[in-house]
């Protein structure tokens, strides 16, 4: 099983964003990282498939996870994208990378 500081979840991010809620799910993290890894699993799997946002509602969620994934807005408030990085031990800038290259390496919807 891998720690939340455990490089071997940014190749998770590439292959498959659900592995990261998966590994943290393990019985040495705490109930904070679980739910933080919950929130940057399914704002991966929002922002990696935006043929998905067909409705307004799906679209504007969407819009508001880019915006989330993009900030780099640290405040007290800890479900920022930097605050849940740094809580799971991800590089922010690392994260992004691997969502924006799995975006753009995706098959376009028919």
């Amino acid at each position: 099983m891998t720690s939340p500081g455990d490089p071997r979840l940014i190749p998770a991010l590439e292959d498959d964003f659900h592995e990261l809620s998966t590994a943290m799910g393990a019985a040495h993290a705490s109930p904070e990282q679980r739910l933080m890894a919950a929130v940057l699993d399914d704002a991966c799997s929002i922002y990696s498939h935006p043929e998905r946002a067909r409705s307004r509602s799906a679209q504007r969620l969407l819009a508001e996870t880019e915006d989330w994934v993009a900030s780099d807005e640290v405040s007290s408030r800890p479900i920022t994208f930097r605050n849940v990085c740094a809580v799971l031990g991800l590089d922010p800038m690392a994260v992004r990378a691997a969502l924006y290259q799995r975006r753009q390496h995706r098959p376009l919807a028919a």
